[in-house]
């Protein structure tokens, strides 16, 4: 009597086939062993490498001089971030001039303008913390800064 024994796989369809599908969200090895009626073995093992190049982008810069170019600070995302949930803006001495919780990123509702309860701040250099909160139900905290300009 042939066999066939997979280690790796999370509940396979069909555990005794030769071809397996798998999407890993993680990093992971699968190993098949087989053996036939006359005794005859063989094994082999495949780890599948996952990367995580999960890039959101945030400008660095921008100019929220009302000219329609670069007038509001956008964060953009690829379909895998479910929702920014914070997304706070500093002050070189510290103080929250900006907050904004539980938004889509590349939704430009979500976008700031460059103000504080509706007055525009000086140009300065502005310092950030995000957290974002991706499909697969990681959260990710983020920190950089942006220059606004006039």
């Amino acid at each position: 009597m042939a066999s066939i024994t997979w280690t790796g796989l999370f509940n396979p369809d069909c555990p005794t086939c030769l071809t397996q599908f798998v999407e890993p969200i993680i990093t992971t090895a699968y190993t098949v062993s087989v053996s036939n009626a006359q005794g005859c073995s063989d094994l082999d093992s495949m780890t599948v490498f996952v990367e995580r190049n999960i890039d959101i982008y945030v400008p660095n810069v921008f100019s929220p001089n009302d000219d329609g170019i670069n007038d509001r600070l956008l964060i953009s995302a690829g379909a895998y971030v479910e929702e920014i949930e914070s997304f706070i803006i500093f002050d070189r001495w510290g103080d929250m001039v900006y907050l904004n919780e539980h938004f889509q990123p590349n939704d430009p509702s979500g976008a700031w303008d460059g103000k504080r309860k509706g007055l525009m701040l000086n140009p300065a250099v502005y310092a950030y913390k995000m957290m974002a909160k991706f499909g697969d139900g990681r959260t990710e905290i983020r920190y950089g800064d942006i220059t606004l300009m006039r």
